[in-house]
């Protein structure tokens, strides 16, 4: 069951973000490769635990 949680989590997390950033990126707002891998690796990474604190 945590299999499929993720993957159904994961999902939702991609459609999130491909949302989010399209939007960024027709207002102007300049997107790198660097700057989405920052981004997921502090929404997964240990930037998450900072977050919640």
């Amino acid at each position: 069951q945590v299999i499929y949680k993720w993957n159904h989590s994961r999902q939702i997390m991609i459609d999130v973000l491909t949302d989010k950033y399209t939007h960024l990126s027709q207002t102007g707002w300049p997107l790198t490769d660097q700057a989405i891998q920052r981004d997921v690796n502090n929404l997964l990474g240990a930037g998450f635990e900072e977050f919640c604190r």
